[in-house]
């Protein structure tokens, strides 16, 4: 296949497919997923847990365990390379340098035995090649850049002395620490309190607005979409169901699954109803014949539970549903 030469495109996934597999069962947590990411822009990639955001993302960054996954791909072509064809220490000196990932839970991400100025500073030396006074004052300057107080104080101290909103600004002073092409956002405010991660999205727009940076932001949460993304991508049991840019998506969802999710958003008009979809996400080792969202659609028909959707145009985007083909 030939490479994107479009310069605009700076990530370009195609066909990505992920399966677990044991001695006893196999199951596919990424189906046949392609994407694309546009330099200065941000993609929004949704869904609930287990519709394969997350596996999507490490599958992408070479994260996944070699024993039980199998990551089988046409195409992850990251400015013009394969990253399929990256070896181990290929991708160990693009991770950070060129991709930075910022996980969920920034408690479990941080080493506890270092203190927060050491392990920025590790991260800068390794990639930039330079003295520890310059990654140090780097250090600081990052810290200013999101937001922490203090700044010198904090990178004299461990991570188990910071809130959970600090830990999760250092996460994200970690990976602009050397300026990356692609950051890579995995529910960054899933473990803190609705204040605070109203705070870290108001960081995150202001990076992206100053910084120009480019982004993946994964989540559950359609609202956090609609502040922040771009482009979105919604995700439901490993597939993609729907495809395009944000505010048509928001504006006039095509989807079954996706027109749920944003009846799910919490409206605060005094006496109205929290809506919720039925059921549970099917298992990666036990999906149903047929649309993967069927026993949960309000608009299931008897061939939805036989035959498979495809991804069909729509109206200048992508929907995976028997309705429109």
């Amino acid at each position: 296949m030939n490479k994107n030469n479009d310069k605009d495109i700076i990530l370009d996934v195609r066909h990505l497919t992920v399966r677990f597999k044991d001695r006893h069962k196999e199951g596919t947590a990424v189906d046949d997923v392609s994407f694309q990411v546009r330099r200065g822009k941000v993609l929004g990639i949704v869904g609930e847990s287990g519709s394969g955001k997350s596996v999507t993302s490490l599958a992408i960054m070479q994260l996944l365990g070699q024993t039980n996954a199998v990551v089988e791909a046409t195409d992850i072509d990251f400015l013009g390379e394969n990253l399929l064809n990256k070896k181990k220490k290929e991708m160990q000196n693009i991770r950070g340098k060129h991709i930075a990932m910022i996980f969920q839970e920034p408690m479990t991400s941080l080493n506890p035995a270092l203190t927060v100025g050491t392990q920025i500073t590790e991260t800068i030396i390794k990639h930039e090649k330079v003295s520890k006074t310059e990654a140090w004052k780097r250090a600081k300057n990052l810290l200013d850049t999101v937001q922490i107080p203090l700044s010198e104080e904090r990178l004299r101290e461990y991570p188990h002395q910071l809130s959970g909103g600090m830990r999760q600004r250092v996460m994200i002073a970690m990976a602009l620490s050397c300026n990356p092409e692609l950051i890579i956002a995995d529910e960054p405010t899933t473990a803190l309190d609705v204040t605070i991660q109203s705070q870290i999205l108001e960081l995150f727009k202001k990076l992206q607005a100053e910084y120009k940076q480019t982004m993946i932001l994964i989540t559950h949460d359609m609202g956090v979409i609609a502040e922040t993304a771009d482009d979105v991508m919604v995700m439901y049991a490993g597939r993609v169901v729907e495809y395009g840019d944000t505010e048509s998506v928001l504006v006039n969802p095509k989807h079954p699954y996706t027109k749920a999710l944003i009846r799910a958003i919490p409206n605060m008009s005094e006496g109205q109803e929290l809506e919720t979809i039925p059921g549970n996400i099917p298992s990666i080792y036990n999906l149903p014949n047929g649309c993967n969202f069927n026993s949960r659609c309000a608009s299931c028909q008897d061939r939805c539970k036989e035959k498979k959707p495809h991804l069909v145009e729509v109206e200048g985007r992508l929907i995976n549903c028997l309705l429109y083909e």
